[in-house]
């Protein structure tokens, strides 16, 4: 049979249309032959490695979770369903002629297959998040992303459940949601204000990741009554992310019921051969549809981008100057220290990481430049990044070893590698301990957590006219930074990790001239000269300016690593 599959982790051209063995259907399973298949975006995040947590993925892997077909092999123990009847539902690597679904329910009457392989993630995903949410008859529930598979979904059922229904969504949607029964209304400036008008809102469901969550808290008055399947941030706002499928034969059951009594429908806006799964997903992710690859057609949906909301955002009203790292990855090696750099680093990694077969994950693992350089033989080495700009360039250099993750959210089970590497990452972070209690969290017994620390005295570790010069406003204007060793080794002992060694490593190339710590300090780029009265700042520019040799870089700044073994 032919099959669509990928061998490492990566964008759509890792999918291979490819000759494989049919499957067979097990105890409590059937096989069917499958006339269409759901494309979701949940598909195309595991084939980029982002849901390993919860989708573990043995390479090479199939694709595909939701298919419809037609039953020709029935399991052990199975009963209600024969040979040659029609179904749909859900199971593993449906992106081929053959499938076995865990999963079912017989296909309503009048319902195609195309239109059928779009339903089963999709209405257990709407069911669970009203469920979740708790909105009750009389109210009002705002749906933002509304015009997707998901948002259609819960919308429709909502309203069948006598629940008024406000939607955003593009201009281009608008008419589509009023057709289901909607108050609609577009994204964009002025978009509380303008569902403020549409009535009072009593619970709100985030299916875009749209960087939302604040707002639609102030709008329901309560946290509680927010849920979100796409924005990460979740936790800041005391919202709940809704990530554990729940029943998929009761979703089944209940998506049946209501689309034969005319209360469910997702129409298919386009369809795709069994070849064109790269397109289908190069669609999907862009946002413009959601889909149904088939056994000889991938059909698909509208759905919504899902657009997580960069810590940076949060990072900027604290006072932090975080980058875009998506615009930032392509010139981002060169721009510190490239290479040598690198080199540096991955050698000071090696003299405290465990030896021997180990797995070790590098997280805030960047384009993956220090990353390739921990690969051995006998180890297995991750990266994860919440950065696709950063992620494309890393999974170049570790083919199928890149994850894409939140580091206060880690896509991995508890005591699951031996070592969790953090470089120049908690200087740049709020508040450090989520992150530093996942990485803990994923840690064996026994296993090393390695970090940068005290990042900004790394230009300072060695004696020079510069240092010199800018002693005292560091001393008397340094702000309290989130990775001091000082507090690092005080969260480790509440954590019963324990000093398992440390070491530095040179940012070769990276010393910098008097006329260049200047033209930074002016640029307003240094923490201590921001807080410092405008008067000393200018007196030590001064003295910058008197310094011999003003082209000449002083010593290369030294990073330190320590390491903490639970």
């Amino acid at each position: 049979m032919k099959k669509v599959s990928f061998a490492a982790f990566g964008g759509p051209d890792v999918l291979h249309l490819i000759d494989a063995e049919k499957p067979h259907a097990g105890p409590g399973r059937i096989r069917v032959r499958v006339r269409a298949a759901g494309v979701n975006p949940v598909d195309w995040r595991i084939r980029e490695g982002q849901v390993l947590g919860a989708h573990p993925v043995e390479l090479p892997s199939g694709v595909g979770l939701d298919a419809a077909g037609v039953v020709d092999e029935v399991g052990e123990g199975v009963e209600g369903v024969a040979v040659g009847d029609h179904v749909f539902g859900e199971g593993s690597d449906t992106y081929a002629e053959f499938a076995v679904l865990s999963a079912w329910a017989l296909m309503p009457e009048g319902l195609t297959f195309e239109e059928a392989a779009g339903y089963p993630s999709v209405v257990e995903t709407a069911l669970r998040v009203l469920r979740e949410v708790g909105v009750r008859p009389g109210q009002t529930l705002l749906v933002n992303g509304a015009s997707g598979g998901v948002g259609s979904a819960a919308l429709q059922i909502a309203r069948d459940r006598g629940v008024a229904v406000i939607g955003t969504a593009g201009a281009a949607n608008q008419e589509y949601l009023r057709g289901l029964g909607a108050l609609a209304t577009t994204y964009g400036d002025g978009w509380v204000e303008r569902v403020r008008l549409l009535g009072r809102v009593d619970a709100a469901l985030d299916l875009a990741g749209s960087g939302v969550l604040g707002e639609l808290v102030e709008l329901t008055g309560d946290p509680r009554k927010v849920v979100t399947i796409a924005d990460l941030d979740a936790p800041e706002f005391g919202v709940r992310f809704s990530g554990v499928a729940g029943s998929v034969p009761d979703a089944l059951a209940e998506a049946a019921a209501l689309i034969s009594r005319g209360r469910l429908h997702i129409p298919v806006e386009r369809s795709y051969s069994l070849a064109e799964a790269a397109a289908a997903h190069i669609d999907s992710r862009a946002g413009q549809y959601a889909g149904a690859p088939g056994g000889d057609r991938l059909t698909k949906r509208r759905v919504t981008v899902r657009r997580v909301r960069r810590a940076r955002r949060q990072a900027r009203g604290q006072g932090m100057d975080m980058l875009d790292y998506d615009d930032e990855a392509r010139r981002y090696d060169a721009s510190r220290g490239g290479e040598p750099r690198a080199r540096a680093a991955a050698d000071a990694l090696e003299r405290l990481l465990p030896q021997g077969p180990c797995t070790v994950l590098d997280l805030a693992c960047g384009t993956g430049i220090v990353t390739e350089r921990l690969r051995r033989p006998e180890r297995t080495v991750l990266g994860v990044d919440r950065s696709p700009g950063m992620l494309g360039l890393a999974a170049r250099r570790v083919p199928g070893g890149i994850v894409r993750g939140d580091g206060a959210r880690l896509p991995f089970a508890s005591d699951a590698v031996d070592a969790v590497v953090i470089i120049w990452l908690l200087h740049l972070l709020p508040d450090p301990v989520p992150v530093l209690t996942e990485a803990a969290r994923v840690l064996r017994p026994g296993g090393v957590l390695i970090t940068t620390v005290d990042k900004n005295d790394a230009y300072f570790a060695e004696e020079s006219d510069i240092a010199e010069v800018t002693a005292d406003l560091r001393r008397q204007y340094a702000p309290q930074v989130p990775d001091r060793s000082t507090r690092l080794l005080r969260w480790a002992a509440e954590q019963g990790l324990g000093p398992a060694g440390r070491t530095r490593f040179p940012g070769t190339g990276q010393g910098r001239s008097p006329r260049g710590w200047r033209e930074v300090i002016e640029a307003g780029r240094i923490s201590w000269c921001t807080h410092a009265p405008r008067d000393q700042v200018a007196d030590v520019c001064r003295r910058l300016s008197a310094l011999p040799d003003q082209d000449t870089p002083r010593p290369d700044p030294l990073y330190r690593l320590i390491a903490l073994k639970s």
